[in-house]
């Protein structure tokens, strides 16, 4: 349960750091913004730029890195697929072949690109709202004005989430205790069909339960959170920060023709 607690409010991953300081809805603002930014850029050097300004967001977070190298690097195992297929199915002009496969330029630098905005975008969201809690990040939606059901949907999802994740890992391992290992046959499909449907019926019951909690907590539908904005002089320097970020970016991709 210690563990559990930890990965909810981002201690497993993160430090303790400055960036913690900040408004929470600001962060969330500036993470969204950026990250739209970064995806609509189109060149080499403003994406390459993009990517720098995640890793300075990552390295404000003061992440741990043996477990953020490990995502990071579960994100590109996604992209080396697109490394495997765009390049030789994008069609354009061949640069390069081997046999009957083609490479073609403009394959190899929509997959640059994936690769570059990519990365950028996931150090700038978890270097902004890793070290936020469900919780938190809950109330910064709630200060941004979200639907109440669509706030209280993610504060249920973050709190139940790690719970299934235990429930998933405790059925594997009872199977494993049992002679169970995993091979490409029926028995194997079967086995993980009926540990999935044990887990299905776990998750309802659960979520019956909160639900009768939340019921006999007078709990009618409507969301109630104490979120105040916190004020202060690292707001500002954020908000001046993030703005200046926007429009360095913004320069380098619309600017330079001009």
């Amino acid at each position: 349960m210690r563990k559990c607690h930890k990965e909810m409010n981002g201690t497993a991953l993160f430090k303790p750091s400055r960036i913690e300081e900040i408004d929470s809805a600001l962060r969330l603002l500036a993470a969204s913004a950026l990250g739209l930014c970064v995806a609509c850029m189109q060149k080499y050097p403003s994406c390459a730029a993009g990517l720098c300004l995640g890793f300075c967001v990552a390295l404000l977070a003061k992440p741990v890195w043996s477990k953020f190298i490990g995502r990071l690097l579960a994100v590109n195992v996604f992209i080396a697929f697109i490394w495997l297929i765009v390049p030789l199915t994008a069609g354009g002009e061949t640069i390069a072949q081997l046999g009957i496969l083609k490479i073609s330029r403009e394959g190899l630098r929509l997959t640059i690109m994936a690769t570059l905005k990519a990365n950028a975008i996931f150090c700038i969201f978890m270097g902004l709202l890793g070290p936020m809690s469900p919780a938190t990040l809950g109330c910064a939606l709630k200060k941004l004005h979200c639907p109440d059901k669509l706030t209280l949907l993610f504060l249920i999802m973050g709190r139940v989430f790690h719970i299934l994740r235990s429930q998933w890992r405790e059925l594997t391992e009872a199977s494993r205790l049992r002679g169970f290992s995993p091979a490409c046959n029926y028995h194997t499909y079967n086995t993980l069909g009926s540990l999935l449907g044990v887990l299905l019926v776990k998750s309802h019951e659960r979520s019956e339960r909160m639900r009768e909690a939340m019921l006999l907590r007078g709990f009618d539908g409507k969301l109630r959170l104490s979120c105040a904005w916190r004020g202060g002089w690292q707001n500002c320097v954020f908000v001046i920060s993030a703005l200046a970020c926007l429009a360095v970016l913004g320069f380098l991709e619309w600017g330079i023709d001009a």
